[in-house]
């Protein structure tokens, strides 16, 4: 496994170096649809809570809570254990506090999904890949509702 530290104009992040396309856009441009964010920043006052279902690295998590809500709280959800592992690690790396992951993912009925760990052998969008979608064993992936 290849972990990149990159330093962007936004901050640092840890990515895998066989990422193509969240990870990639991070090491080549120093951010992941920023545009989003822009859009985002419409709707998030400083003192907001806010849900992210689908976390990935922090990619937004860390502008959204860092720049958005400073004095609120973003309650980030990521199923994928190395992947909920840099996410937390990216936010320490930066300083954001008021982050609360968790180790799940959220979908409208609890379930659970068996899959092979992340492929680190080959380049994948592993932001873009359903629960359940890496063929094998040795990780489960849980599910809740959120209410």
């Amino acid at each position: 496994m290849s972990l990149v530290l990159t330093k962007s104009r936004g901050g640092e992040f840890i990515t895998l170096s066989n990422d193509t396309v969240i990870g990639e856009s991070i090491r080549t441009y120093g951010e992941w649809s920023y545009r989003e964010l822009d859009l985002i920043g419409q709707f998030i006052r400083p003192d907001s809570n806010v849900l992210e279902a689908g976390s990935n690295i922090g990619s937004h998590t860390m502008f959204v809570a860092r720049d958005l809500c400073p004095r609120g709280a973003v309650y980030a959800f990521e199923p994928r254990r190395l992947i909920f592992q840099m996410l937390c690690a990216n936010m320490i790396l930066n300083g954001v506090t008021n982050v609360h992951p968790f180790q799940l993912g959220l979908c409208a009925q609890e379930e659970s999904f068996s899959e092979s760990p992340i492929p680190l052998d080959f380049e994948a969008n592993f932001g873009g890949l359903a629960p359940g979608g890496i063929e094998g064993t040795g990780e489960v992936l849980r599910l809740i509702p959120l209410d």
